[in-house]
């Protein structure tokens, strides 16, 4: 774009001087430093070893995994990653039979542990970062944070019931099977005390935790919070030049930038008011209502899913319905929330990059997977049940 001439180069490389591209760089970085330095695998031993040692609390110990993970790692991508270790050793274990209800379960909750919270912080998800740089300063302060985290907290119990509730009618044929206490602790032993990598990398989480979800009380920007948070684990050498070049997800964050370089690119040639304009007999439709709005927000995110990753997706609808919602009255924040659990709907392998992740790991050798994804499938429906379910508490906040 920038050689043909397409746009000038403050247009078309505009969006890698954003706060948005300083956001993903500091998250990113503060992910890589959890798993490198070994601080998300002690959380994930000591979870063991506090829980009730019951199949139903080995799930849960998964789903806790990944709420820590989910709170400072912005892909599920990263995240299913990181938890698929830890569903290996835990089959192996507990001795689990392939294929068997147990197993099955132990990846469901696996699988939700990485994805489930997508939608339950700005940060739980990386193209939600992105989608947030369409917005204006003030109001990216005010949506992020724990306005975000009350907003969703209902969206969030209600994903959480229906996956447990899909998990016992779906895995009725669970047996009883217990982890050795002994080999968690010797790991956990062996790991010794905490390195000043975990101790300065846990530090800078709980830092950028508070920080981010504070915003409304101090004013101080997301992005000048993960970039204190960023600097710190620099200055400390808790993170070197050679960890922030090899371990950072840096395709991730270019992809993500360059999407949204091209649609502020489409911006100045008019091609979004283009768009825009063609919609209008959608605007008409919707007439201020919030149910039909969500529902043409199913519709857009949906047909989009079929041809795009989430990502890419996410950042076309969000182009698609932020002027609709805003021309009707909508609240911006919740078009932004409706998109992000939206996406997170899926029906073929191809669409759901997490789940290839397991695939190519090999996970469909030892779980079932035909009641993998019928549980997905009830899933799907548990998604606009949790966004219909919020509207209450969205009235209640002036949302709606």
């Amino acid at each position: 774009m920038l050689f043909v001439g397409l746009a000038p180069p403050a247009v078309v490389l505009s969006s890698f001087a954003s706060s948005s591209m300083m956001t993903l760089l500091g998250v990113f970085a503060l992910a890589a430093m959890m798993t490198s330095s070994g601080l998300s695998n002690r959380i994930f031993l000591w979870l063991l070893l506090k829980l009730p040692n019951r199949p139903l609390w080995h799930q849960v110990s998964l789903i806790l995994y990944g709420l820590v993970l989910s709170t400072g790692t912005p892909s599920a991508n990263n995240r299913i990653a990181l938890m698929m270790p830890a569903f290996d050793d835990m089959r192996l274990g507990l001795r689990l039979a392939p294929r068997s209800a147990n197993v099955t379960a132990l990846f469901t909750a696996t699988f939700a542990g990485a994805f489930l919270f997508s939608s339950s912080l700005a940060t739980s998800k990386s193209a939600t970062i992105s989608v947030f740089g369409f917005l204006p300063t003030h109001l990216q302060d005010d949506f992020g944070g724990l306005f975000w985290l009350s907003a969703a907290a209902f969206s969030t119990l209600v994903l959480l019931g229906c996956h447990f509730l899909a998990s016992r009618w779906v895995f009725r044929d669970v047996e009883v099977a217990e982890v050795s206490r002994a080999m968690l602790a010797d790991r956990l032993k062996l790991l010794g005390a905490p390195s000043m990598a975990e101790k300065v990398t846990a530090s800078g989480f709980v830092l950028f935790l508070l920080g981010a979800m504070t915003t409304s009380v101090h004013h101080v920007s997301p992005a000048a919070v993960v970039g204190a948070v960023l600097i710190y684990l620099l200055v400390t050498g808790a993170m070197t030049k050679n960890d922030l070049q090899k371990n950072v997800d840096w395709p991730m964050i270019v992809f993500l930038i360059s999407t949204d370089c091209l649609i502020k690119v489409m911006d100045y040639l008019g091609l979004t008011a283009e768009l825009a304009q063609s919609l209008r007999g959608m605007s008409a439709f919707i007439h201020g209502d919030t149910y039909r709005f969500i529902g043409l927000a199913l519709f857009v995110v949906l047909l989009l899913r079929l041809f795009f990753p989430i990502p890419a997706g996410m950042l076309l609808s969000a182009v698609i319905l932020l002027p609709i919602a805003q021309s009707q009255g909508i609240h911006l924040w919740l078009c932004i929330f409706v998109i992000t659990v939206f996406s997170d709907i899926w029906f073929f392998r191809y669409q759901i990059t997490p789940y290839m992740i397991a695939v190519n790991a090999g996970v469909t050798s030892v779980m079932d997977e035909r009641a993998f994804l019928r549980h997905n499938l009830l899933m799907n429906g548990a998604r606009l049940l949790a966004v219909l379910g919020s509207l209450p508490l969205w009235s209640w906040m002036g949302l709606v």
